[in-house]
């Protein structure tokens, strides 16, 4: 069943190298990867027997957005940028339809 680590409440690294040591392989997927991680289970990984096929592997990325995806993206920015224009507006100039004093 796949687990879900935010390495602020549930840290990944004690897992993986305790998982790892009682298991002959590991693939794991991640969204994003820093190569300091490996300085966690690196020697986890070293002190396995060397077989035919790597003992870790780590797929490392994410998907792409569809073009649905891309186009809510882009109308998000655009809204965004006018809700942004239209507050600037409204310090300078006050709110749409007041009186000047």
């Amino acid at each position: 069943m796949p687990r879900i680590f935010d390495n602020i409440e549930v840290d990944l690294g004690p897992h993986l190298i305790e998982t790892f040591r009682t298991s002959d392989r590991m693939d794991t997927a991640v969204g994003y990867f820093n190569l300091r991680g490996w300085l966690l289970f690196g020697d986890a990984v070293s002190a396995k027997a060397v077989g035919s096929s790597p003992g870790v592997r780590i797929l490392v990325g994410m998907s792409w957005p569809t073009p649905k995806r891309k186009s809510l993206r882009t109308c998000n920015k655009l809204w965004s940028r006018s809700r942004t224009k239209a507050t600037s507006t409204q310090r300078r100039h006050g709110p749409a339809g007041s009186k000047p004093s």
